[in-house]
């Protein structure tokens, strides 16, 4: 390797200044070694500095083209990384620096998560005047730069999600909302997705409002035409001028609203804020309760989809809607309240379809306007759940059931279901027959005498009494499900279970079981449609073989499948739709437009 002149000159430089170092300042054998050190050090940097030149040089010449990209690849590339992985781009070499930063394109999803601000200020300047995603967390400290940099770039953003965490004080967002409320009272032509979100903390809720988290007048200027999903959460609006809404929200077609935590939402906050949003057709409400102050509130003609996560006297606030001049499909309250359970489903006795799990229960049908609606409930223990299945009310109508396994009555049977289509009953898992209380109900034998951990062959709480009086009324049963699968220990991410729990394989069951119950307690629906085993077995044996064939002449179809997703999930989907949105990679960008 030949050594530059300049490198050289360095070097003979070096040299000098550690022999005059030495023998000033060199009088021990140990400042000689630190000495010595530091002259080697410094050498290693002329040389890492020269060959990183060297290595600049021979790329721009090349002609490969991992070295030497043209900008189209290297853009196509540079769609499928991260936003940290183009910034680790940036740095490989001068000649990607400078293909990365011409294209403002590759820099049009800007995420700040910490208290520093300067690296956002960069990113929005590379991004230019490209519409761009742009999502912030705002402290005190930072507060006055994002609004500095909110102000130069609100023109170009698509999409603006805001987040202020708060302290246990409860007075970290005050002047960090200051800040940027009057940031954003200036005009968005492009944007189409806002997501404010005021963090409550849970050592601030003595039902005290604290001041300077309600959105200006002049909000956005009162120009945003292409706003059409919002989602704001602890920030109060502002009331309208008489009956005109807010500008920017006036053609919002998609709203998720969370009240503020320990503060009650009132007739009047839903006067407002169905006075400011008159065009949505999506409506996500969360509240932990409600106070019917009489204020009257607009109709909402648009309205189709409600998903309400509701508290208590939430059904109150949702009357409060006027759903009766409304065309609904979908009306969904998530109740966390089980106190509020038996009032919410007595109104509610056109059930089509009941899910019920060990702690949660989701209840659809038609109200009393012959809208669809759904009902969940979250965290229940199981008597309410076991009593909602006892209500006769609840089968008048019901065209499909899904339950656990351990929910099947002892008595055998379940109130009259004369236009039942579909059952389903969830498999439990070896962990949960591990768990379950010993007390009044029947345990299968364990593999090898009661020795092993899987329930082998045993549908556990089907082994009920041998002479019941009538079969089960379900006469128009076409469908019957026996489902098993590894997600059911954690059907949310606070449930997952641990790797002792978690069952990947399928659930092995004893067809003679399945036949007895089919034939006992689903008589009067024989024969069957369709018989389905999704993530379960039937159990090799040869004196299963008659059981088995019995079984399948019970039913037109038998079909053995893998379990595929989980037939009861928990989410409602609205909530984590416009973060989710807004968090889409770019690439679909290219591939339209190429």
């Amino acid at each position: 390797m030949t050594i530059s002149p300049e490198l050289e000159k360095e070097f003979e430089d070096l040299a000098l200044a550690y022999s005059e170092a030495v023998a000033k300042e060199c009088t021990t054998h140990a400042e000689l070694v630190f000495a010595t050190n530091d002259m080697m050090d410094c050498i290693q940097g002329y040389i890492n500095y020269h060959l990183s030149l060297t290595a600049q040089e021979m790329n721009a010449e090349s002609k490969f083209m991992t070295t030497n990209p043209p900008q189209d690849v290297f853009a196509h590339v540079c769609d499928y990384l991260t936003l940290a992985e183009r910034i680790t781009v940036s740095h490989v070499s001068h000649y990607w620096r400078e293909l990365a930063i011409s294209d403002a394109r590759l820099w049009n999803h800007v995420v700040q998560g910490h208290t520093d601000s300067t690296g956002a200020r960069h990113l929005l300047e590379r991004s230019r005047n490209t519409p761009v995603h742009l999502e912030l967390t705002v402290y005190d400290t930072n507060a006055k730069d994002h609004a500095s940099y909110i102000v130069e770039h609100l023109h170009h953003v698509k999409t603006l999600i805001l987040r202020f965490p708060e302290s246990r004080g409860g007075d970290v967002t005050q002047s960090a909302w200051s800040a940027i409320s009057y940031a954003i009272a200036r005009p968005a032509p492009v944007l189409e997705t806002l997501y404010i979100n005021v963090m409550r903390s849970a050592y601030h809720m003595d039902g005290n409002e604290t001041p300077g988290n309600t959105l200006r007048p002049d909000f956005l200027a009162g120009f945003a035409p292409q706003l059409r999903h919002v989602s704001i959460g602890g920030v109060l609006l502002p009331k309208s001028a008489g009956d005109e809404p807010l500008e920017p929200f006036a053609h919002v077609a998609e709203l998720s609203y969370a009240h503020r935590n320990g503060v009650a939402l009132t007739g009047a906050d839903l006067s407002t804020l169905t006075e400011n949003f008159p065009r949505i057709e999506r409506l996500a409400l969360s509240s932990q309760t409600f106070t019917d102050d009489g204020t009257d509130v607009r109709k909402l003609p648009g309205l189709r989809v409600v998903d309400a996560v509701v508290g208590q006297g939430m059904e109150a606030a949702l009357r409060r809607l006027n759903f009766e001049a409304t065309h609904l499909t979908s009306i969904r309250n998530n109740v966390h309240d089980p106190s509020m359970m038996v009032p919410v489903l007595a109104e509610h006795s056109r059930a089509t379809s009941i899910s019920a799990s060990m702690s949660d229960l989701a209840v659809a049908g038609v109200d009393e306007f012959g809208a669809p609606h759904e009902r969940r409930f979250f965290s229940l223990g199981l008597d309410p759940i076991k009593r909602t299945l006892e209500a006769a009310d609840m089968f008048r109508s019901l065209q499909s059931l899904l339950l656990h396994e351990f929910l099947w009555p002892h008595t055998g049977l379940l109130p009259a279901a004369p236009q039942l289509r579909e059952l389903s009953v969830v498999l439990a898992l070896a962990s949960e027959h591990r768990n379950w209380l010993q007390g009044g109900h029947h345990h299968p034998m364990m593999g090898m005498g009661g020795m092993g951990d899987e329930p082998q062959g045993m549908i556990t709480l089907f082994q009920l009494p041998a002479e019941l009086a009538i079969p089960w009324n379900c006469s128009s049963l076409r469908t019957f499900r026996l489902i098993f699968g590894g997600w059911q220990g954690g059907r949310n991410q606070m449930e997952q279970p641990n790797e002792r729990e978690r069952e990947s394989g399928p659930r092995v069951v004893s067809a003679g079981d399945v036949l007895r119950f089919v034939e006992t307690y689903l008589a009067a629906a024989l024969p069957l449609g369709r018989i389905e085993l999704k993530g379960v077995q039937i159990y090799e044996s040869p004196h299963e073989i008659r059981e088995l064939q019995a079984l399948m002449n019970n039913a037109t179809e038998f079909s053995v499948e893998d379990a595929g997703n989980d037939p009861n999930p928990q989410t409602t989907g609205m909530w984590e739709t416009y973060y989710g949105r807004g968090r889409l990679p770019d690439r679909n960008r290219r591939r339209a437009a190429a």
